[in-house]
């Protein structure tokens, strides 16, 4: 309450005091490198607590009205500064410290604002980074500095590294009576914490003790759940479970601390399911985030969705750890992983091993989150093929849209860089979807849009659809118009239907043969049956009887072998008619050929 009081009269004005607009709100100005700075005073935050808050308060804001000359104006800011800093208050600090640019300060003032400013950021519950100035200082440049061993220990805290900071414990004790107890209280948990980590047990009791001096911290959640902590530590787990369940149900921190550690006590028991453990975390998730510790909810349901073998909800939880926390380390991480559970959840829906109706809502939420990632397109033209391959056209159709289009914004708003190659190729495999699923007039669409590169290749496969489309909506005469520089067998087929479809049998039959010979026994049966027929009926008696000797390997129907005996069956030479009779005999088997390809169409 105090706290938040402090707030409101520091920034919305108290009769008689100085408003913070009265002061520079510049950003501090720049030192000179910490070597050449010299080292600044112990703390002694204790003579902030002479007077009561606001009368203290006041009072230093008096002296800094009164203050006469640059000196004198640093060294009272710099007073309500250390003021803020003894009540822990670190916004009001910061803006206080603010006030310094500008003036002109010796080196052992500058020395002393740097110190406080470096505490402030040490205090800051949103744990930002140390500037690299703060950071040389500390490491380095403050050696011998009273207060360096409290810091190095608070800043290993503030990095989630509470076994490094037990290192500077001895040193960090020394000092902590010098500072009033709203600063003890902030930082003895975190001392606390350490000491347990690093197993010092004495030092652990003597911290702990210091507890009962401070009510916020008296019986208080971070007390409990380090208390939960030690025991866990020396294999106490069920005082450590009352521990962790006795903080869980808060809204602090520590609450959330105490969250995962019973997750993580059940995990390590055996005594909570991967399941239990999914839906223990996902609560935490909701209530805690935006910090270190929201990070570490988030890695933790990671593993657990992906201990569960639910890869598409692991991707969700990446996909909000590095979309969350862009351009740092953990999102880096985030992103490495997410790409290994990518590549294999797809990889596993093209071999088939996921059902098509899992794929598709597994799809439309992996999307969600990755449609714009570096690669995903790829991974999406995996979706359609497999949904084309199902006979799903349609959905193959509209995934080869989005992909496209998707493509083109990123291309247009310099996020990705995409060849005009690439986007022409998905506008024809989606027109090639939607032709395969009969939706003549959007294919008709789309091809008339054409292509926007010079490509041999991909000049000829719009052709090709054109000609499949001119054939499938019954104009063989447009199909003949068409033209392709390597055609394709599909090609060669769609032109020899085309010349069939005319009755063009000296075409026709060359088109058919054509199409054999880059086959060979591969020709399929119905493609057999019309060469056979063009040439039967065109006249070319030597073709018609040499295909009926090589055709009976492409099939096993029964009657083949009684059409081919009537069509090489050659008319005795003394009988009247003969010729008559030779053709009777290839127009009956040109009938029965007739009936065979009838049946062939059926049953294609």
């Amino acid at each position: 309450m105090r706290a938040n009081l402090c707030i409101i009269l520091a920034f919305a004005g108290f009769p008689g005091t100085l408003r913070a607009s009265d002061l520079p709100v510049a950003p501090l100005p720049a030192q000179a490198p910490a070597a050449a700075q010299a080292l600044p005073p112990a703390f002694d935050l204790t003579r902030h607590d002479a007077a009561p808050f606001l009368e203290r308060r006041a009072a230093l804001q008096a002296a800094f009205a009164q203050a006469e000359g640059a000196a004198a104006a640093g060294a009272a800011l710099l007073d309500m500064a250390e003021f803020y800093l003894a009540q822990a208050l670190v916004p009001e600090g910061r803006s206080i410290l603010s006030g310094l640019d500008g003036l002109p300060l010796a080196p052992a003032p500058a020395a002393r604002g740097d110190a406080v400013a470096l505490a402030l950021d040490l205090l800051d519950p949103r744990g930002a980074p140390l500037r690299d100035a703060d950071r040389a200082r500390l490491d380095a440049g403050w050696e011998g500095w009273a207060d360096r061993p409290l810091f190095l220990a608070l800043d290993e805290l503030r990095r989630g590294s509470p076994a490094e900071a037990a290192a500077h414990l001895d040193g960090a004790l020394l000092r902590l009576d010098a500072y009033p107890a709203p600063f003890q209280a902030a930082v003895l948990p975190g001392l606390l914490e350490a000491a347990i980590e690093a197993g010092h047990w004495q030092m652990a009791r003597d911290l702990a003790a210091r507890f009962k001096d401070h009510a916020e911290l008296r019986d208080g959640s971070a007390y409990h759940f380090l208390l939960g902590r030690a025991a866990h530590a020396g294999g106490e787990l069920l005082a450590a479970f009352d521990s962790y369940a006795l903080v869980a149900a808060g809204s602090d921190r520590w609450a959330q601390r105490a969250r995962l550690a019973l997750v993580r006590l059940g995990q390590e028991t055996g005594t909570l399911t991967a399941a239990e453990a999914r839906v223990l975390l996902a609560q935490a998730r909701q209530i805690w985030r935006g910090d270190a510790l929201a990070v570490e909810t988030l890695q933790a349901l990671t593993e657990a969705e992906i201990a569960l073998g639910d890869s598409v909800a692991a991707l969700e939880v990446l996909g909000e750890l590095f979309s969350s926390y862009p351009d740092t380390p953990t999102a880096e991480a985030a992103r490495t992983r997410a790409q290994g559970l990518l590549e294999t959840y797809y990889a596993r829906a093209a071999e088939g091993d996921i059902p098509l109706s899992d794929f598709m809502l597994g799809h439309r939420q992996i999307s969600r989150d990755y449609r714009l990632a570096p690669g995903f397109d790829r991974l999406a033209e995996v979706f359609a093929e497999r949904f084309l391959a199902a006979g799903a056209s349609d959905v193959a159709a509209r995934e080869y849209g989005m992909i496209h289009d998707y493509l083109a914004v990123a291309r247009d708003l310099g996020l990705a860089e995409v060849a005009p190659e690439r986007l022409d190729a998905l506008r024809l495999k989606q027109a090639e979807a939607l032709l395969t699923g009969g939706q003549h007039e959007a294919v008709a669409a789309l091809l008339a849009r054409g292509i926007d590169t010079d490509s041999t290749a991909l000049r000829d496969r719009l052709n090709l659809l054109q000609a499949r489309l001119f054939d499938a909506t019954g104009a063989p005469e447009r199909v003949l118009e068409t033209q392709v520089t390597l055609p394709s067998e599909d090609y060669l087929r769609i032109k020899a239907e085309a010349h069939f479809a005319r009755e063009d049998w000296t075409a026709a039959k060359a088109a058919y043969a054509r199409l054999w010979h880059r086959q060979g026994d591969a020709l399929r049966f119905g493609d057999a049956i019309n060469l056979l027929l063009a040439a039967h009926r065109s006249g070319d008696r030597a073709q018609t009887l040499a295909l009926a000797e090589a055709f009976p390997a492409l099939t096993d129907i029964p009657q083949w072998a009684e059409i081919a005996t009537s069509l090489m069956q050659e008319a005795p030479a003394t009988l009247p008619l003969r010729e008559e009779a030779a053709r009777a005999r290839v127009d009956d088997a040109g009938r029965t050929l007739d009936r065979l390809r009838a049946i062939q169409a059926v049953s294609n």
